[in-house]
């Protein structure tokens, strides 16, 4: 069990950063990375001897930089604890993460092969009004849209009665095929709720264009020379 409090308690308040491509990390999901390149290398190495901690956040590909090696990254990042890690026989790292809670990252500064953000820990409202109809409601969609779409994702953990409103949110933001730039205006909105409510619009949205294929199929003629 991973005890994000007593971590968080111990924080020194900056961490390294590992920004990607096209990916959002959101709090309270759990995430496996493949670690390559050797300024990450270094930094797994580096942050298991202390803090266990990383903040990933996502490459802003309309920010620009001095430095192609040092991309424009989104403000707005997610720390993460490292709870377990192999090394390779190639020295390549996997790491399994847990995020622990949203982050600003107010500076960053190249004092190793990689970047050292400073950051302020966000805390979202987590208030969420008929939360228990809500969870049914936000649970229904995602799993139609799951039906729909024939995915053999394994959506029992989902259900789980255990799981914090937030957390459920977050598990389905994090598994939906949302535009990587809409996923972080996603985990940038400060309210749970909102995040639900645009989460619960997009599985919506996609129903609805499934229907509408659906549909459509049924008045065109399978065979080609049907009339």
């Amino acid at each position: 069990m991973i005890f994000s409090d007593q971590i968080l308690e111990k924080f020194s308040g900056s961490t390294p950063l590992f920004p990607l491509p096209d990916f959002v990390l959101f709090p309270l999901t759990g995430y496996t990375f493949r670690i390559f390149e050797e300024r990450y290398i270094k930094m797994v190495e580096d942050v298991l001897q202390n803090e266990k901690l990383i903040c990933v956040t996502q490459i802003d590909p309309k920010g620009t930089s001095t430095s192609s090696d040092d991309p424009k990254i989104h403000p707005i990042g997610t720390l993460a604890y490292i709870f377990n890690s192999k090394k390779l026989d190639n020295g390549e790292f996997v790491i399994m993460t847990f995020a622990l809670k949203k982050a600003q990252i107010n500076e960053a500064e190249k004092t190793h092969l990689y970047r050292i953000g400073a950051l302020t820990i966000l805390e979202d409202n987590t208030i969420i009004n008929q939360e228990e109809k809500q969870r049914k409601k936000l649970f229904r969609k995602f799993s139609a849209l799951v039906d729909q779409a024939a995915d053999e994702l394994d959506i029992s953990v989902f259900q789980n009665s255990l799981l914090s409103i937030e957390m459920l949110v977050n598990m389905i933001c994090q598994s939906l095929p949302i535009p990587w730039e809409e996923q972080q205006k996603l985990l940038e909105l400060p309210d749970v709720a909102l995040r639900l409510a645009v989460v619960c619009q997009f599985m919506d949205s996609e129903l609805n264009a499934e229907r509408n294929i659906e549909k459509f199929n049924q008045i065109i003629p399978i065979d080609p020379e049907w009339n």
